[in-house]
């Protein structure tokens, strides 16, 4: 899928018109991760936008001792 096809698709951008989603699709990247791979944490600064367009992201939380707790599972 081409970068405005995703971006329409995202429920954030959708209202957007053809124009402002052309100009939005230049500062867009794609990328890959590989299972496991860590997106960023909590208390990061806000660096990106993730937008999942295949697979699935689970969200984790870690506890003050050190457990993993899992919060929720996204499936695009």
């Amino acid at each position: 899928m081409d970068k405005i096809g995703l971006l329409k698709k995202c429920q954030f951008f959708s209202e957007l018109d053809n124009s402002a989603l052309a100009m939005l699709s230049q500062v867009v990247r794609r990328g890959l991760c590989n299972k496991g791979e860590l997106l960023f944490s909590e208390g990061d600064d806000a660096r990106a936008l993730y937008i999942l367009s295949g697979g699935s992201v689970d969200l984790v939380k870690i506890s003050p001792d050190g457990r993993e707790q899992f919060v929720r599972g996204v499936k695009a």
